[in-house]
């Protein structure tokens, strides 16, 4: 940066006395003086180029004579510059000598360096001492900055400058197109106004209103005044070069100078010339116009225009208008045009070139030179760069931002670097660089630090003493550079910053901001920003206060300061509670007030404030959003709008709400505008809210006009009404009340919806608006609403209730509810609001410390009075159960009457109409039914007469063996109508007396009413009576009563008062209680028998003739006596003592394995003896002790408890066996306990190897049976073991989900079917729980049938024998399996009878495997794989197909070979051909042998000698010679153009015709290759002695390398003469055996699949891949014919996409269509864009009309014209996308329209994209299929055939690949093929193998400069720097032009300097030089 001797003000004119000159002479000669002109001598040539390749030859000046005139040139340089300084005058000097003394010192001290230090060595003439830092004294108009863009507005753009500067671009000043662009929207706004100004007027003489007008022109004046956008054409940290065009000095709160910046390469590009612009300069322009082909571009400059190839764009789409930076490819002077290439690699690495007539004018901001370091500054450094223009580098533009105070040891003088030009002032003539590593490689810096971050323990790195800090931020995952201003270093003054901070202080630090340009981070030290909560803008909120200091006051408004990086803007009309013409007096500057904030765009970066006291000060809830504004919210907003109608009231963030005129209380007639005023703040309510449709009701009135005055209704707490739900809130029901005529409003809480809890949630859920309730109590009456309560104990109570503290009497026990629970314990509520308290130790009858853990708010309670203090008001109760506790069953009763509730409320919310089906039911009825299912929780009966309800029955209520299809009679004990489910008895101990002397059908005919009145008849209510437990439920028991004759009863196992006891613990079946009757059946509760436990039956039960057991310990280890109490699955339940429970586990009976149920010996009733194992306190029932026991002998033999050889999870080891037991057996899978707390899994394969033991899986296992199974793996995750009953190796422990499997070849397995195949596919047998196998056709069965696999279904089970296991690359295992019986397999029981066997079958034919075992003549069996016109193809094996050509089908001729030999047909016949390379069979099905062909052509090539002249047919003309066919034969011969006839002859064509009968002599046989050379001359006929003699090896290598480029169309595979054959070939042939032998070696290796795009509009001579240097070319003679022809198809592609592009951007201002019309209106103006139907089909996709969507396709189709074949492409890939989606079977939908696309569209094109679809959806199976197909079809395509190998590579067979698209392809497309597929193996495979076929193809074409490149590429992509420099090393001994000798030489150069190696540069040198001497002799 040049040094300044003085500051002046914007606009003033500079002429400054000291500088150092960018172009080192006077400003008005921009190419320097005249003694500085550039010798004329041709030898003093500065060009790097030609110093790195000298051209040979020496110069005509010496090293020394050269260096004194550099030096001569420098001092005369020196001498011109204190020259011009001494003539100025004495001002001049004055102002000299203080720039010299004070300025620089002042720039030293900015730094903190002295003027002693050692800066500035090297410098020889007036230089300055310092580089200055970008400020605004130093910016002018006119000068040229690089900047990036920080924001893009819908106005101006916002760039960020060195320096941390920001300036402002208008949208005009964005470029020249978009200020042309604008000039027509401007004017055609205007255009629109007047007309619309003249519509108006016209509407006001016709009567229509103003809106109306505008709304019937809404659509024309969009579209024409749609304005164009500045954030298509920018992004954000783009960087850009500007010129400033103003400096204006800012008003009000913007401090400092405003920068205007221009883009415009107008004044960008001043002075830029056609000769600057040479090949590889970088440049910006401007895009002027969209073509086909690409962009027309504009410079700026007159005379000059540009071009871009859609080609050499990397960016997507470029839009009119937009800046693009490209490099120069090439330049026409002529025309005055350049053509670019926007490359980001090439532009970043892209120099400004020195050439003559260059000036400072010319050079651009962020052009990148290189330089050399002429000095080291104090703060900076000075740089010389293309040779006359030097430079500073401040400090803040290091090659690092984190620079310390010992910079300066980082540089050296002379040193070189590279650097950007971070700007040039013209007038100045000083130049600013930049060597930050970031922006010299063109790119942004990044930061890791965010806007608000705070450090603790930042360090100081540098200070700057009158500047600031540089300071080091721990930012992870690398430290971050961050400046600190001084004005942001305190809060307060700070003389010398040098004296409070040094270097490696830590402080305080936070980040406010970036400096793009500069790459550090803003931060502040200041204690007020440390603590501030707003630091950016995401923590700025609508609604939220903030204080805010005044910055400016304008007439708009007032800006506020929040924070440190924050404004907010307050609006006139948000000064003050009313509407303001002026600024209010009380916003000062410097004021700090408190404000609102009113809406955040985040887009434009804006914050609007509010200073209404109203809103600042209000504390209700403020609406931010839509979905805030809740019915009846009371808040506050400001009125923006007066109607007649009503008013608008706004709210923050930009919510608006509408109050209607009924709603503002006004009186009649009264007007709202003289009521209310705009900007006003109001009070309102919220009347209804729509987020949806944004729409929002408010009232003013803060009541609802639908209350009524309660207190004049004539009702009374306690009383029962009706009334109807209204609506449903977060915690109550709005019910109105019916009054009579009158609704009056009621609150109906949840929590009083019921007594039971659990029913609480169901009826919240279930009830809706509209619901009436015919009873509610009304519990309370508040001023306008009443609360309701429709619990079942208070309405029943209603009439005792009391609602005052006077009614209370003491020791009454009264219903109530809990109004609150506290530490100091529970109120209960009874009506009226009337509470009383329940103190901690009246809550229970034990202490409690925490009664919300017994009692909820709302609960149901039954309270006893304790003490009435009526004259405080106030009472005290109890809740003890032992005094509240209940005397009815009213609790039971509430609970099945709202049961019966609940299933009503869902079957009408499903549509049922009733429960009819309970109405055939009855409690204690009886049912037939079949078992269905057995599992561990319980038996599944299906009822006969109910085959939608479910039958459920307790294991204990089985009373037997419950056997899946045993028809039984059982008795309902329960239904659940809401569940759907009846609890069923077959336990004959509760059936009937006379209903079990009767049959099934008796029992239906008996009446259920008389059932019902001859129990009621032995009852009496309050009777007591003794009752057994039949079924035990959460909320009640299910009881069966012996003395009355079995009857069914219920009883409540909770009380109001107690909650958590579990019944489950409490009761267990067959239990006996003692119980009294509360209420009969009746239709109120199910036709139930209500009873009530009597107090004493939870302590011991009634009738029990057994004696009081003693007391006796229970401790772990002791040895205990119980009575067996049940006996469950997996337990049996031991009664020991009162509190005292135990359970046998089924693992704690027998020591060792036996066969059998261990619970076989217990019974219920039975004592055993038993040993603690455990002890345990019951959560339930904190009284009750449950015991673990054990009945092992061991465990009872001996003293103590001995946990010796109990299985534990972390001890089990895989392959250990175990003892466990069934626990549920299930379809696949039975689970077994190892032991009480660990379980297993076994899988139906691991249970067995045999079929018929697998089908018989449920059958050989029962619950509880005892099996001896081995450990096959853990899962650590869920805890279980997979277990086998085979036994299994014992191999390393497998700690993961997957259990474990050694498979091996020749295990053997069983299996299950899960898939068949038709034809030959086979099956996929499942052999464990997770892998999966494949079973080739042939190894179905030892005897071949036609169809094999038709004989297996899904499901069935086989036993497999393992042939091969293998892991692919993907991880997953491939296992080959056999069900060969010979081998050990079975496939099931198949009739091998003669009907099954095919008459095809011949007991002589052999059984292949592999292809040695294959030989001609051999007779074999095998399956048709496909049929077709041709013939069809054979599976013989697993790895060996074959085909039969349509001639070896049959002796006789077949008509339709496909329907013959339909897939999976057994056929035998014999071998015809075997080719081992390729794996290629034939075989003939003939039944007469024959000799094979090759035998025929063997004999008949050995009777032929050199000589013979034989009659042959022209098969073929070429033009190097004749193709010849000797008559009645196969043999295929060449006679070339030298020896056709004794004289050249030029046109073959023209003398022979194909067809042609000639005679030919035979010149040369070689039998090895098959090739035989024919002669036509004359005088070979003429003269037989003589033949042969004429013929020399010359002709002959000229005959073969003739061969070698020709493709022989039509070759059959018979044809044993290769006409195309040669050395190239057969090298080539070779190596490709080579490269697929390696990757066989190599194995099965995964490869990425190389993704190919799909260019549906290529041929074949454009496949692989195009990837610059990598597209292999061919030198042929039709080049120049292929070229064109690709134009013609780029063209068309590209004139697609722009029909494709301007059909996008009309949507776009269009707006996307949203509805059917708008798209019929579009596809009816466009009906051949495929873009617009796709975007239809896409459409109707969206609404889930799928079939539409097709219609819509068929309609396309049929609708676009029939020649715009890609137009109906592109629909056809939409349709098959489509039913690749949604088709119903996918595949056959896909297929069958596939199959329709192939009849309209070039099949190629068809495969290709069906194939791409396959990939995209990974369906690999059908894409391997579908390749495979496309390889038959299309055998000539290089393309398909490089896909192919692709695919290869995925599966690691990529060599098999290769060799298999050699035999297809012609010759002439080998060496593209074997070159990609080279490149792939570099890239996605093996670098081994790649390298292999590259030294292949090299040795071939050893003067292929572009193969050599290729390979280079390669190789230096991989980066092994030894094989790089050796194959350079090749490279540069080769014989080539000089031109591409040079080219290679540079190459090697570049890749030396790459390395930074200066020996290995000087080495490469050198041998350049070696080469050229050589070469000039």
């Amino acid at each position: 940066m040049g040094k300044r001797t003085f500051e002046e003000g914007p606009g003033k004119d500079r002429s400054p006395k000291k500088r150092f000159s960018g172009d080192g002479g006077d400003s008005k000669d921009r190419t320097g003086p005249s003694k500085l002109q550039k010798p004329s001598a041709p030898s003093v040539t500065f060009d790097k180029e030609e110093a790195d390749f000298p051209r040979g030859g020496a110069s005509a000046l010496t090293l020394a004579e050269i260096r004194n005139i550099r030096s001569q040139a420098e001092a005369e340089f020196d001498s011109e510059i204190s020259k011009s300084s001494k003539t100025k005058g004495k001002q001049g000097k004055r102002r000299l000598s203080k720039s010299e003394t004070g300025d620089d010192q002042d720039e030293a001290s900015l730094f903190g360096v002295g003027l002693t230090g050692n800066f500035g060595v090297g410098l020889t003439g007036n230089f300055p001492k310092s580089a200055e830092v970008v400020r605004h004294k130093i910016l002018s108009v006119g000068m040229k900055i690089w900047g990036a863009v920080a924001e893009v507005n819908n106005g101006d753009l916002v760039i960020n400058l060195p320096g941390g500067l920001r300036g402002f671009v208008h949208a005009e000043e964005a470029s020249d197109m978009v200020a042309d662009i604008l000039k027509g929207v401007k004017k055609k706004k205007n255009e629109i106004k007047k007309k619309l100004k003249a519509k108006e007027d016209k509407a006001r003489t016709q009567g229509k209103t103003s809106e109306e007008t505008v709304l019937s022109d809404e659509d024309e004046s969009d579209e024409e005044t749609s304005e164009f956008s500045l954030k298509e054409l920018f992004e954000e940290q783009q960087l850009v070069a500007c010129t400033i065009i103003s400096l204006d000095k800012g008003k009000g709160f913007k401090k400092g100078k405003r920068i205007g910046l221009s883009l415009r390469l107008s004044r960008l590009n001043e002075g830029l010339t056609l000769d600057g612009l040479r090949e590889g300069s970088p440049v910006t322009a401007c895009v002027s116009s969209v073509e086909d082909h690409g962009y027309l571009l504009s410079l700026g400059v007159a005379g000059l225009s540009g071009f871009l190839l859609h080609q050499n764009c990397q960016a997507a789409k470029l839009k009119k208008g937009q800046l693009v930076s490209g490099v120069v490819v090439s330049a026409d002077k002529k025309r005055g045009t350049v053509n670019l290439k926007a490359d980001h690699k090439m532009l970043a690495a892209a120099m400004v070139q020195e050439h003559d007539g260059l000036s400072i004018e010319q050079l651009l901001p962020g052009s990148l030179v290189s330089a050399r370091v002429r000095a080291v500054l104090r703060d900076g450094l000075l740089l010389s760069f293309l040779t006359y223009f030097t430079g500073t580098v401040d400090i803040f533009h290091l090659d690092v931002p984190l620079v310390g105070s010992k910079w300066a040891e980082g540089f050296a003088v002379n040193q070189k670097l590279k650097a950007r030009i971070l700007y040039v002032d013209p007038v100045t003539k000083s130049v600013g660089l930049t060597v930050n590593s970031s922006l010299v490689h063109n790119s942004v810096p990044s930061w890791a630090v965010q806007i608000g971050d705070a450090f603790t323990d930042a360090v100081v790195r540098r200070v700057d003493q009158t500047l600031g800090l540089l300071i080091e931020l721990p930012s992870k995952p690398s430290p971050s550079a961050a400046y600190v201003h001084i004005s942001n270093v305190s809060d307060g003054h700070i003389d010398k910053l040098e004296k409070k901070f040094t270097e490696g202080r830590r402080v305080k630090a936070r980040v406010i901001g970036y400096r793009i340009m500069d790459g550090l981070a803003i931060a502040s030290l200041k204690t007020s920003v440390l603590q501030q909560m707003i630091v950016s803008l995401a923590d700025v909120r609508p609604g939220m206060p903030v204080n805010a200091t005044v910055v400016a006051v304008e007439p708009f408004g007032a800006i506020a300061q929040i924070g440190e990086a924050l404004k907010g803007l307050c609006p006139l009309q948000h000064m003050s509670e009313f509407q303001r013409s002026t600024p209010s007096p009380k916003f000062q500057v410097g004021v700090n007030l408190k404000f609102r904030v009113v809406s955040v765009d985040q887009q434009s970066k804006k914050i609007t404030l509010t200073h209404k006291k109203t809103l600042v000060s209000s504390k209700l809830t403020p609406i931010t959003s839509y979905e805030d504004a809740v019915e009846g919210l009371i808040t506050h907003g400001w009125i923006t709008g007066i109607e007649d109608y009503g008013c608008f009231v706004s709210f923050y963030n930009d919510v608006k709400g509408l109050v209607h005129r009924t709603e503002m209380g006004l009186p009649p007639g009264a007007s709202a505008g003289t009521a209310f005023q705009l900007g006003q703040v109001v009070k309102c309510r919220v009347l209804r809210s729509d987020p949806s449709t944004r729409r929002l009701a408010v009232s003013f009135s803060m009541s609802s006009r639908a209350e009524h005055d309660i207190e004049a209704a004539e009702l009374s707490v306690g009383s029962i009404v009706s009334g109807v739900v209204a609506q449903a809130k977060e915690k109550s029901f709005f019910v109105d009340v019916e009054l009579g005529k009158s609704v009056a409003k009621g609150v109906l809480a949840y929590s009083q919806l019921s007594d039971n809890i659990g029913h609480t949630e169901q009826l919240k859920a279930l009830i809706k608006p509209g619901y009436k309730f015919d009873q509610l109590l009304i519990v309370e009456k508040r001023e306008r609403k009443l609360i309701l309560s429709t619990k079942f104990s208070l309405l029943q109570a209603a009439a005792s209730l009391p609602s005052d503290v006077s009614q209370l009497q003491a020791d009454s026990v009264l219903q109530g509810y809990i109004a609150n629970v506290n530490s100091n314990g529970c109120f209960v509520r009874f009506l009226g609001r009337l509470t009383g308290l329940a103190t901690l130790r009246e809550v229970a009858d034990t202490f409690v410390p925490d009664p919300s853990q017994m009692f909820i708010f709302g609960q149901s309670v039954r309270a006893k009075v304790t003490e009435v203090k009526e004259e405080k008001g106030k009472f005290y109760l109890s809740l003890k159960q032992s005094l509240c506790f209940s005397t009815d069953a009213s609790l039971l009763q509430s609970y099945f009457l709202e049961e019966e509730k609940i299933s009503q409320l869902q079957a009408e919310a499903s549509g049922q109409s009733s429960l009819e089906w309970s109405k055939d039911l009855a409690i204690g009825g009886y049912v037939d039914g079949e078992i269905q299912d057995v599992k561990d929780y319980g038996v599944i009966m299906n009822l006969f007469d109910h085959q939608d309800i479910v039958g459920f029955i307790a294991h204990y209520q089985v009373g037997g063996t419950a056997v899946v299809g045993a028809k039984f009679k059982a008795r309902v004990l329960d239904i659940v109508k809401s569940d759907g489910i009846v609890d069923l008895s077959l336990r004959q101990e509760i059936f009937s007396p006379e209903d079990l002397e009767k049959t099934s059908s008796d029992v239906k005919k008996t009446s259920t009413k008389k059932r019902k009145s001859s129990d009621k008849s032995n009852m009496l209510l309050g009777q007591k009576a003794a009752a057994v437990v039949e079924l035990v439920k959460d909320e009640y028991l299910v009881l069966s009563l012996p003395d009355h004759g079995n009857s069914i009863g219920f009883a409540s196992t909770r009380d109001y008062n107690i909650r958590e006891e579990d019944p489950h613990k409490q009761f267990q079946p067959g239990q006996r209680l003692s119980v009294s009757i509360q209420v009969l059946p009746d239709d109120s509760t199910g036709g139930r028998l209500l009873l009530l436990l009597n107090k004493s039956s939870k302590a011991a039960e009634m009738a029990s003739p057994k004696k009081p057991r003693r007391q006796f310990r229970h401790e772990v280890g002791e040895l205990v006596e119980g009575e067996i109490v049940s006996i469950d699955s997996t337990k049996v339940n031991v009664d020991l003592a009162r509190n005292v429970k135990g359970s046998v586990h089924i693992t704690e009976v027998w020591d060792d394995f036996q066969e059998g149920n261990p619970f076989a010996q217990f019974k219920v009733g039975q004592n055993i003896t038993a040993r603690v194992l455990t002890k345990v306190k019951s959560t339930a029932n904190p009284e009750e002790t449950l015991l673990d026991l054990s009945v092992r002998p061991s465990e009872i033999s001996g003293d103590k408890v001995s946990l010796v050889g109990r299985p534990l999870f972390e001890t089990v080891k895989v392959g250990q066996m175990l003892t466990a037991y069934v626990q549920v057996v299930e379809d696949d899978k039975a689970w077994l306990l190892v032991g009480p707390h660990l379980r297993g899994r076994l899988h139906v394969l691991d249970s067995s190897d045999e079929p018929s033991e697998l089908r018989r899986f449920r059958e050989r296992l029962k619950v509880g049976q005892a099996v001896r199974c081995w450990v096959l793996g853990k899962d650590l995750l869920k805890g279980t073991l997979d277990l086998s009953l085979r036994e299994v190796n014992t191999a390393a422990e497998t700690p993961d989900k997957e259990p474990h499997l050694t498979l091996e070849k020749g295990s053997v397995l069983g299996g299950k079917v899960t898939k068949v195949y038709p034809g030959v596919g086979g099956l996929v047998v499942q052999v464990s729980s997770k892998l999966y196998g494949k079973v080739h056709v042939t190894h179905l069965s030892d005897v071949w049938v036609d169809d094999p696999g038709k004989k297996f279904e899904v499901g069935q089970f086989v036993k497999c024998v393992v042939l091969d296991v293998n892991v692919a690359a993907d991880g997953k295992t491939r296992i080959d399996l056999s069900l060969r019986a010979s081998l050990g397999g079975y496939g099931g029981d198949i009739a091998d009878t003669d009907e099954n066997i095919s008459s095809n079958t011949d007991e002589g034919a052999a059984v292949v495997e592999e292809l040695q075992d294959i030989s001609p003549g051999q007779l074999v069996q095998a399956f048709v794989k496909s049929a077709s016109s041709k013939g069809c193809f054979v599976v013989l094996s697993r790895s060996v197909e074959g085909r039969i050509l349509i001639k070896d089908l049959a002796d006789t001729f077949l008509q339709d070979p496909a329907e013959s030999f339909p897939p999976g047909k057994l056929v035998t016949g014999r071998i015809t051909k075997v080719e081992r390379l390729s794996g290629r069979v034939e075989m003939s099905l003939r039944k007469a042998p024959s000799k094979t062909d090759d035998e025929e052509d063997e004999e008949q090539l050995e009777d032929l000698q050199v000589g013979d002249i034989k009659t042959c047919k022209i098969k073929k003309i070429v033009e190097y010679g004749l193709f010849l066919t000797i008559d009645k034969s196969q043999i295929v011969g060449l006679c070339h153009i030298s020896e056709v006839a004794d004289t050249f002859t030029k046109d073959l064509s023209s003398a022979y015709r194909v067809g042609q009968k000639v005679r030919a002599k035979i010149l040369k046989i070689d039998k090895e290759k098959k090739r035989i050379s024919f002669g036509l001359k004359e005088s070979y006929l003429a003269s037989p002695s003589e033949g042969g003699k004429g013929y020399d090896s010359a002709s002959e290598d000229a005959i073969d390398e003739e061969m070698d480029s020709e493709e022989e169309d039509g070759q059959t595979p018979g044809d044993h003469i290769e006409e195309d054959d040669g050395k190239e070939d057969d090298d080539l042939e070779a190596l490709a055996a080579m490269a697929s032998e390696k990757a066989r070696s190599k194995g099965s290796v995964g490869v990425p699949a190389l993704q190919v795009d799909l260019d549906l509009e290529s041929g074949d001579e454009e496949g692989g891949e195009r990837n610059g240097k990598e597209e292999v070319t061919e030198q042929d003679d039709e080049g120049s014919e292929k070229q064109k022809k690709r134009a013609k198809k780029r063209e068309r592609k590209e004139r697609e996409a722009e029909i494709a592009a301007a059909e996008e951007k009309r949507l776009k201002d269009q707006g996307a269509p949203e509805t059917i019309d708008e798209f019929e209106q579009l596809v009816r103006g466009s009906p051949n864009s495929s873009f617009v139907w796709i975007k239809y089909m896409a459409f109707m996709l969206s609404m889930a009309e799928v079939d539409k969507a097709r219609a819509i396709a068929d309609r396309a189709l049929q609708t676009i014209n029939f020649r715009e074949e890609s137009e109906k492409m592109n629909v056809w890939i939409a349709y098959l996308n489509l039913e690749n989606a949604y088709g119903n079977p996918k595949k056959e939908a896909v297929l069958q329209l596939f199959q329709k696309a192939l009849q309209y569209c070039e099949p190629k094109k068809m495969y290709l994209a069906l194939l791409n679809i396959y990939e995209r959806t990974e369906q690999e199976d059908m894409a391997d299929e579908l390749l495979k197909t496309m390889t038959r079809k299309f055998k000539g395509s290089a393309k398909i055939w490089l896909r192919f190998i692709q695919r290869g590579l995925k599966k690691g067979s990529a060599g098999k690949a290769l060799e298999q698209s050699l035999l297809s392809l012609p010759k002439r497309k080998h060496l593209k093929v074997i070159t990609q597929a080279s490149i792939m193996e570099f890239k996605q495979g093996s670098p081994e193998r790649g390298r292999a076929i590259f030294e292949g193809i090299v040795r071939n074409y050893p003067k292929r400069l572009d193969l050599w490149n290729v390979y280079l590429d390669q190789e230096i992509r991989v980066g092994d720097v030894d094989i790089i420099r050796a194959l350079f090393e090749r490279v540069v001994t080769l014989e080539l032009q000089a031109k591409k000798m040079k080219s290679l030489f540079k190459r090697y150069l570049d890749f030396e300097k790459s390395q930074g190696d200066p020996e290995r540069m000087e080495y490469v040198k050198a041998k350049a030089m070696e080469y050229v001497e050589t070469k000039l002799g």
